[in-house]
């Protein structure tokens, strides 16, 4: 290696990155690192050199120092360089457009910029086949190419799920690979299992658009959702709920499990006399299909029904009205997702995790109506902090 070019901050930097790479290249028989003294001759460096270098890369989780031994390469280094699996549920993508790829998308980013690569599989119910035996051939697959670590979004399909999901984590369990969870826990709320958790927080998310709509004038709100809606999308009606109830406002007929392109069920729904004066649907791509069937039936938006969804895609803002939805966060939760992932790789007996991100209302014009448009056309409200609680199982 020639560093007789480099100024002194350059050839630190040369020096950083060749020692990071020997180490995610296991270079280092045992796992151990030359001597200070034999770096100081390899690199003709001063002993504070060489110290400011190790001291960074343990800073930066890859290497650690045992007493009077010298430094490791840490049991999170020696995992890089392979692959993360990432096990997500395909049967609630919402809709194209929707915010799960872009979150997938992110973390492979960021697993990339830490040295590791992505090995994904998305699971569809088929019932053509045993889905719950399918599930468990790809967790095994998964184990046979020893993936450093996994990110699973539990499913949720008809038949015994949380047995299915279990006997899947279990499975990398007993292969010692570290998993972190995404959007939903495998049990219900408010219980927590044994597993780290990475989300939003969907109760509150539903709450903040419960309340926009109350203050927008709703008096009788319902909830859209289909008839396969995941334990997220529960979340976020319990949310409106909650907000509809501390409101006073009417909850007759609350959930909605008719499709938009049901006409005839919708017109069923919008001709009671007591029929709903805001619909808030489970994601924007299930709004966004409402809006296009009310536009069939000849009613306007916001004038005759007020329209929300969740998540914020592309689409949403160009809808006719904009539609008013909760904005994800799509790149801190896949950060903090590769964080928790990390952390527990790096060290599996930490207590269980659970981090929810913070979420953000767009409010537009498909909730705000004539006699309140002195409002400003969009306004944005922050969720409640990231809170971050662990407990020792």
């Amino acid at each position: 290696m020639n560093l007789a070019e480099h100024d002194s901050g350059t050839k630190r930097s040369a020096i950083f990155e060749e020692l990071r790479r020997n180490i995610l290249e296991k270079r280092y028989a045992n796992g151990k690192l030359p001597s200070e003294r034999a770096l100081m001759r390899r690199f003709s460096v001063s002993r504070t050199h060489i110290r400011s270098i190790l001291d960074e890369l343990k800073v930066k989780g890859y290497i650690f120092a045992r007493q009077g031994s010298g430094m490791y390469v840490s049991r999170r280094a020696r995992t890089m360089g392979g692959k993360i699996g990432i096990m997500i549920n395909g049967a609630f993508r919402e809709g194209e457009g929707g915010v799960l790829p872009t979150i997938i998308a992110e973390f492979a980013r960021e697993a990339g910029r830490n040295g590791y690569g992505v090995e994904m599989v998305e699971v569809l119910p088929d019932g053509a086949v045993n889905w719950q035996e399918k599930l468990l051939r790809i967790a095994r697959n998964l184990v046979d190419k020893g993936v450093s670590g996994v990110i699973c979004q539990p499913i949720d399909f008809p038949g015994d799920s949380p047995a299915v999901n279990r006997s899947v984590l279990s499975l990398f369990d007993k292969a010692g690979i570290p998993v972190a969870l995404f959007d939903y826990d495998i049990v219900p709320t408010p219980e927590r299992s044994e597993y780290d958790l990475v989300g939003i927080d969907n109760f509150d998310a539903g709450r903040l658009i419960g309340q926009c709509l109350v203050r927008s004038g709703a008096k009788r709100i319902a909830f859209m959702m289909e008839d396969n809606w995941s334990l997220s999308v529960l979340g976020r009606m319990e949310g409106v709920k909650y907000a509809v109830s501390m409101s006073g406002c009417a909850a007759h007929d609350f959930a909605i499990y008719s499709m938009p392109e049901d006409t005839a069920a919708l017109s069923r729904i919008l001709g009671k006399r007591n029929r709903p004066d805001a619909i808030i649907c489970g994601n924007d791509f299930l709004a966004i299909r409402l809006m296009a069937a009310l536009e069939k039936l000849g009613m306007r938006v916001p004038e005759d029904l007020m329209v929300a969804g969740f998540d914020d895609i592309p689409l949403a803002s160009l809808q006719n009205p904009p539609l008013t939805t909760i904005r994800q966060p799509c790149a801190s939760l896949a950060q903090t997702l590769f964080a928790a992932l990390s952390r527990r790789m790096a060290d599996p007996s930490l207590p269980p995790s659970t981090i929810y991100m913070n979420a953000t209302l767009v409010e537009r014009a498909s909730t705000i109506r004539s006699t309140t448009q002195s409002t400003p056309p969009r306004r944005r409200h922050d969720a409640r902090r990231p809170k971050e609680r662990s407990k020792t199982k």
